[in-house]
Formats: structure tokens, C-alpha cells, sequence
């Protein structure tokens, strides 16, 4: 809700962006903040997304071959990576000083995660 100073009243918004240039690199930022209105502070979110593979705009695709993981609070966590491979084409988890590979994500569906922080695309 937002206060309208026309109808001088809270009404429902909405508000959207439309892209007009189309980056190779589509970087998204996840809001994982909000306010906790019980203690007037404000919190990490760590509500389950479904990040897609694969987002299709009005004029290029993009395919997921990154990901930035925050696990913990705002006062303190930690961040790992999950990219794909250029060479192999396999997934791996940067992990401080450990990388690894993961499980492939399954072409055409969504990967669900509650520590999604970045998500990082390419284009097709």
C-alpha cells in the first residue's frame, strides 16, 4: 500500500520497468530484506524461490550459469557460489576453499532455493 495524495488515502500500487536494451549479462538481485514490523527492524528473508533455468524477454533468452548463496542473518553469514562450466558444462559449488561439483539442475524446469541471493544469466 502507498499513500496517493490525489485520494489522500493508502490505495494498492503497482509499478513496472520495461528493458529497452538487452544485456548479454542479465544480473538479478533478489530482495531477501524486509521489515519486521513486531520489532520495527529489518530482517533477512530466507522465503523458498523458484529461480528458472531459463527467462525468455521480448527479444533474447537468457540461461542461469550463476548463482551467489547467502546463508545466515544480516548481521553476519556466509556466501558461496554455484556456477556453470564453460568446459565441462557442470555445475560446482565455491565453497571458501572447497569447490565441488553438484548436481546437474534439470534443463527446462526451476531450481528451488531459500538462500538464493544473486542469480546471474547469459544470453542465448
Amino acid at each position: 500500500m502507498v499513500y496517493c495524495n490525489t485520494c489522500k488515502t493508502d490505495t494498492d500500487a503497482s509499478s513496472e520497468c520495461e528493458m529497452v536494451k538487452y544485456p548479454q549479462i542479465l544480473a538479478l538481485l533478489l530482495n531477501r530484506i524486509e521489515i519486521d514490523y513486531n520489532t520495527m527492524s529489518y530482517v533477512k528473508s530466507d522465503c523458498g524461490v523458484n529461480v528458472p533455468l531459463t527467462i525468455q524477454t521480448k527479444k533474447k533468452g537468457y540461461s542461469l550459469y550463476g548463482m551467489v548463496n547467502h546463508m545466515g542473518s544480516l548481521s553476519g553469514g556466509h556466501y558461496t557460489a554455484t556456477i556453470l562450466s564453460d568446459e565441462d558444462q557442470a555445475w560446482y559449488e565455491f565453497n571458501d576453499n572447497r569447490v565441488s561439483k553438484v548436481e546437474p539442475f534439470a534443463k527446462g524446469s526451476t531450481y528451488y532455493s531459500r538462500s538464493a541471493y544473486l542469480l546471474v544469466y547469459r544470453g542465448e
